[in-house]
């Protein structure tokens, strides 16, 4: 799940996603996202991408995983047998949602109908989502944090410059190229949200349960 520049979600494929009802193995994807059926290797449906609908939910508005632990064995049988912990800060239309897309068996998890209707999402206007006409809360503010350059204009302005000339390899460490390339001289050029941004990057992020933060 990606955030595109106008605010809105979009979904991508790393070349995992299969056809509905195909055979699809629990190496398919993060142990923490798995529905129990994916991790015993069991042939998966919609219901399966429900329930992962529901972990990333559930991580949205707590910060964390459903079974979360350091421990890849011990996250495993918590997904199979564990029931869902649900924190007090959860208002109790969004802890049935959480509930019936996290339930161990694929056939009593909600339905796509159910769902699209539940009373956590009332207001909520699914035409109007699909052809993007709700206004996203948030909305990314690249342009103003880089300077972008299209990987063509930087290839010409590349074949302009002197053959013999070389090239500081040091500063390649600051590019990215796919599909949009952009380069961070100094400082000066981030602006306020790029400080704040190097700022956060130069850490290590730690799960709350290292950390002992509440969630």
């Amino acid at each position: 799940m990606v955030v595109d520049l106008a605010g809105h979600i979009r979904l991508i494929d790393f070349g995992l996603s299969e056809f509905e009802n195909c055979y699809k193995s629990a190496e398919g994807g993060s142990i923490g996202y798995l529905s129990p059926e994916a991790i015993r290797g069991e042939r998966c449906t919609a219901a399966s991408d429900f329930y992962g609908l529901g972990t990333v939910l559930y991580e949205l508005l707590t910060g964390n995983l459903p079974h979360y632990s350091i421990n890849t064995f011990a996250m495993k049988q918590a997904v199979l047998s564990k029931p869902v912990q649900f924190p007090s800060c959860l208002s109790p239309a969004c802890v049935d949602l959480l509930s019936g897309l996290l339930r161990k068996s694929p056939a009593t998890r909600l339905s796509p109908e159910a769902v699209a209707s539940h009373p956590w999402f009332a207001g909520v206007s699914w035409e109007a989502v699909m052809r993007k006409g709700t206004k996203p809360p948030f909305r990314p503010d690249l342009y103003e944090s880089f300077a972008f350059v299209s990987a063509e204009e930087e290839s010409k302005s590349d074949s302009e410059k002197d053959d013999s000339a070389e090239v500081d390899s040091s500063s390649s460490n600051n590019r990215f190229v796919s599909p949009y390339e952009f380069s961070v001289s100094d400082d000066a050029t981030l602006g306020e949200q790029g400080q704040e941004l190097k700022t956060q990057t130069a850490g290590t992020t730690r799960a709350p349960e290292e950390t002992g933060q509440n969630v």
